[in-house]
């Protein structure tokens, strides 16, 4: 087995990727959900410390929940909603009104986010203890994040696909999480992101999550923040073709792209003139440029 290709031969030990002494650091393999609970039971008391040791840049969790496009009433779901600690923006988004949906797999870290709801006096959130990969989703969200969770989570992959078949058309889903930076920088860091995820968060440094969110989704914006150790990347599900239409009308068989319209003979002495058909009212702006209240770009 040979070391990435990014890895210099001081890191990888050249061909031979067993003889480094960093060998441990270059390879991942995502912790079972029982040790994530043992050392997230323990984390939870001091978690926040972990936006000082990992250097979480400030604002970077409104910048998350922004990129959602979140209306007033709407509902969202929390992959991995920790401590609460992404619930003020969430709340502030979705209003009194909306409805907030958080999961996670320790029962320590749900407990401090209840009482951060109780503090604040929040009664539209629902939490659920649950491992993402078989929760029981609701199949009407309007926006899904994944909150320094994506890295964390065992089959983030497949949770991801759920989560993304749980969306609404129209509806967004954004990740935000670590990663390591491009060329020297990261070839630097590497080992030391490694060693130190490994003795705390368990989150792997090596997942692409804006890869696989690609992948499913076909289209992805993406924002790094200085020096490309953090990100948000975002996707919106766009609207089957049958999506709004009655049974009867998806088995009708569709017309034929390109029939010839039969133009009825212009007036002598002028073109024709357009006739406005009764009962219809000249589409809006927004249906003339294509878009509707939720399709427009992330800022």
């Amino acid at each position: 087995m040979t070391a990435p290709p990014f890895f210099p031969p001081w890191i990888s030990g050249g061909d031979s990727y067993f003889r480094s002494p960093y060998a441990g650091l270059m390879t991942w393999q995502d912790a079972d959900l029982a040790k994530i609970r043992r050392r997230y039971t323990v984390l939870a008391r001091i978690y926040p410390f972990f936006n000082f040791l990992f250097w979480l840049p400030l604002g970077i969790r409104g910048q998350a929940v922004k990129a959602l496009r979140l209306y007033r009433g709407d509902t969202v779901l929390e992959v991995g909603c920790g401590t609460g600690r992404n619930l003020p923006y969430l709340e502030r988004a979705v209003g009194s009104g909306g409805r907030i949906i958080a999961v996670d797999a320790t029962p320590a870290m749900i407990a401090r986010a209840q009482r951060l709801c109780a503090k604040h006096g929040w009664t539209n959130v629902s939490f659920m203890i649950e491992d993402a990969k078989t929760a029981l989703l609701p199949m009407d969200l309007d926006a899904a994040l994944f909150s320094l969770s994506y890295a964390v989570i065992p089959q983030s992959r497949e949770v991801l696909e759920r989560v993304w078949a749980a969306l609404k058309p129209g509806g967004t889903l954004v990740i935000m999480d670590g990663k390591l930076p491009e060329g020297f920088l990261g070839k630097v860091l590497a080992p030391l992101a490694s060693a130190l995820s490994r003795a705390t968060v368990l989150g792997n440094p090596y997942k692409r999550a804006w890869v696989d969110l690609e992948e499913v989704a076909g289209t992805v914006e993406m924002d790094e923040i200085w020096p490309g150790t953090y990100f948000v990347c975002a996707a919106e599900k766009t609207a089957p073709r049958w999506w709004g239409q009655s049974p009867a009308e998806r088995e009708a068989p569709r017309q034929p792209k390109g029939t010839p319209h039969q133009p009825s003979p212009p007036r002598k002495g002028g073109r024709e003139k357009a006739v406005k058909p009764a009962g219809v009212s000249p589409p809006s702006r927004g249906e003339r440029s294509g878009h509707s209240g939720r399709n427009h770009k992330m800022p």
